[in-house]
């Protein structure tokens, strides 16, 4: 009776906690616009699981500004900017501008990351 079997303690430890993850990010209560950054080839993000929030979170708040997304597809986690900088840029610039949000051109130029 005090025995685990490999699946029972990866569903205790690892799939339990990911669904509260999600069930969370789906339900959280913030209204406005979103952008989703990200990466089919990042092995740290579940890239299904996050383009279903997405679809769900962009029928709840589609009609105020909905959610931004885009797939890198190749660049690794949390390596979109310095991989892709001048997509990553353009995207983050028109993303403050549907939230109505100038941003000073010269800052564009500066890199986030030293």
């Amino acid at each position: 009776p005090f025995f685990f079997t490999l699946q029972e303690i990866i569903g205790r430890f690892v799939t339990l906690p990911n669904r509260d993850f999600w069930a969370r990010c789906i339900s959280y209560p913030f209204k406005g616009p979103e952008l989703y950054l990200y990466s089919e080839s990042d092995l740290l993000c579940d890239t299904l699981q996050l383009e279903s929030l997405i679809e769900i979170r962009n029928r709840r708040h589609y009609d105020i500004g909905g959610v931004t997304r885009h797939n890198f597809k190749t660049t690794q986690h949390v390596l979109h900017y310095r991989q892709e900088e001048e997509k990553y840029l353009k995207l983050v610039h028109d993303f403050i501008a549907v939230c109505g949000t100038e941003m000073d051109e010269t800052k564009l130029k500066q890199p986030l990351i030293p």
